[in-house]
């Protein structure tokens, strides 16, 4: 019983140590017009692409609304980007501008110091 005990200990302790993961929030003011400057009077929904700087993909279509908190990866530098979705013909708008984000990898603590045994 007391291994199992220090076991639960152990692992409860080390789930303590693993790092959150880290987010992203991206937010963004949708469009009122379409590009040829008509006024945009029907529902629409978005996209966000994610990726390496010029090569995004799809990563989430449906998005009601702004802004939307999306999981990144520790170490890694993501880019975002934007289009609007008309719901009535299914026309996609071009990107919006790039906007990237680092996810910093976490810094330990320092060691313990004054270790002793006697």
């Amino acid at each position: 019983m007391k291994h199992l005990i220090l076991a639960i200990a152990l692992l409860g302790a080390a789930a303590g140590v693993l790092a959150a993961t880290p987010t992203a929030t991206l937010s963004w003011t949708p469009a009122t017009t379409r590009a040829d400057g008509t006024l945009l009077t029907g529902a629409s929904y978005f996209a966000v692409y994610a990726g390496a700087s010029g090569a995004e993909v799809l990563l989430r279509t449906g998005i009601a609304a702004s802004p939307i908190v999306i999981a990144g990866v520790l170490g890694q530098t993501t880019c975002f980007q934007v289009t609007q979705i008309e719901t009535a013909t299914g026309l996609e708008s071009e990107r919006s501008a790039e906007v990237c984000k680092t996810f910093a990898t976490p810094i330990p603590p320092a060691p313990p110091t004054g270790v002793a045994v006697k």
